[in-house]
C-alpha cells in the first residue's frame, strides 16, 4: 500500500468515529437532508483574532510531507473539485469495505474540517456530519433506575475502531501535511481567515483526550426524540467528549491511543518562536 493511500482515509475516519458517536437519536426517526452548501459558523471572537494575528502555533513547514512520502506526480486538485481523488483514495484502502455506504462522498475535506471545529461545540449539526448514519439501532436498558445505554452499543463502532487501531500514524500525518493547503484553504473559508487549522486541530486533538472517564452504567433520559444523559454534567460536555463516551471505555481508549500518535507526528516541529 503506497503512503499516499493512507492518511486521509485514517483521519477522515477519526473524525467520522467522533461524530458518529454523538448519533444518539431514535434509529427510527429519518435524518434530515444535507443542503447544498456547508453554511459558515458566526464570525471569529475576539481572541481568535488575537490568535491570528501571532501566527500559527504549530506551523506546516512547507516541505514536511516531502519527508513522509513521495510527492504525487500531479498537483494538488482544487478544494472544490477535491472529492474524486479523495473518495479514490479511501476506496483503494478499504477495498473490502463500501466506502459509499458510511462516507458522505460530496465536500469531503469541508465536511472534514467542519467536523473537527465543532467537536468541542455542545451540538454537532447535521448538515456537517462526515459520514451517514451508523447501522444498528441504539439499545437501551430498562431498570428500576430508569433508562441505561446498553454496553452492547460500543460494538457498532468495531470496524471503524479495528481501521483506526491498525493505522500508521506516521503516515497519516505525512498525507495530512502533504494535502494540508486543502484544509487550511476549507478552514479559511469557514469564517476563519488568518488562522491555522492545523493549531485548531491540535486544540481539539487535547480536548477530545481531555475527555473524563465514566464509571458506572450512563443513565438516560429521553425527553423528546434524543437521548440525553440524566447527568447535567455529562450532558454539559461538548459533542466530541460525549461522543467519546458513548463510543464506550475500551474504544474510546484505543482512538484516544490513536490521537496521541497522531498528534505527536503533526506537532514534530517546535511551535513558533521557541527553540528547537
Amino acid at each position: 500500500m503506497k503512503a499516499r493511500d493512507w492518511a486521509l482515509p485514517v483521519i477522515i475516519i477519526l473524525a467520522a468515529l467522533i461524530a458518529a458517536g454523538w448519533y444518539f437519536r431514535d434509529p427510527h426517526r429519518a435524518a434530515p437532508p444535507v443542503p447544498a452548501a456547508l453554511a459558515p459558523p458566526p464570525a471569529a471572537t475576539e481572541a481568535a483574532a488575537s490568535a491570528a494575528d501571532a501566527g500559527p502555533q504549530y506551523p506546516i513547514p512547507a516541505s514536511a510531507g516531502d519527508t513522509a512520502a513521495p510527492a504525487p506526480a500531479a498537483p494538488l486538485p482544487a478544494l472544490a473539485g477535491s472529492d474524486p481523488e479523495l473518495r479514490q483514495s479511501l476506496i483503494g484502502v478499504f477495498d473490502a469495505v463500501p466506502i459509499d455506504a458510511f462516507l458522505v462522498p460530496q465536500d469531503i475535506v469541508r465536511r472534514f474540517v467542519a467536523t473537527i471545529d465543532n467537536l468541542t461545540e455542545p451540538t454537532l449539526p447535521m448538515r456537517l456530519r462526515s459520514i451517514r448514519r451508523i447501522g444498528g439501532s441504539f439499545a437501551v436498558l430498562q431498570s428500576d433506575d430508569g433508562l441505561m445505554q446498553n454496553p452492547s452499543n460500543a460494538a457498532r463502532y468495531s470496524g471503524f475502531v479495528e481501521a483506526v487501531q491498525l493505522a500508521d500514524a506516521g503516515r497519516c500525518a505525512g498525507l495530512y501535511l502533504h494535502y494540508y493547503p486543502l484544509f487550511q484553504a476549507a478552514y479559511e473559508e469557514l469564517g476563519h481567515p488568518g488562522r491555522y487549522f492545523n493549531d485548531r486541530l491540535v486544540e481539539v486533538i487535547d480536548h477530545l483526550l481531555a475527555t473524563p472517564e465514566v464509571g458506572g452504567p450512563l443513565v438516560l433520559l429521553r425527553p423528546k426524540v434524543f437521548y440525553q444523559f440524566a447527568d447535567p454534567q455529562l450532558e454539559s460536555l461538548s459533542a466530541g467528549r460525549k461522543a467519546m463516551i458513548r463510543i464506550g471505555p475500551e474504544n474510546a481508549e484505543v482512538v484516544k491511543g490513536k490521537l496521541r500518535q497522531l498528534r505527536a507526528e503533526i506537532v514534530r516541529h517546535p511551535p513558533q518562536g521557541t527553540a528547537p
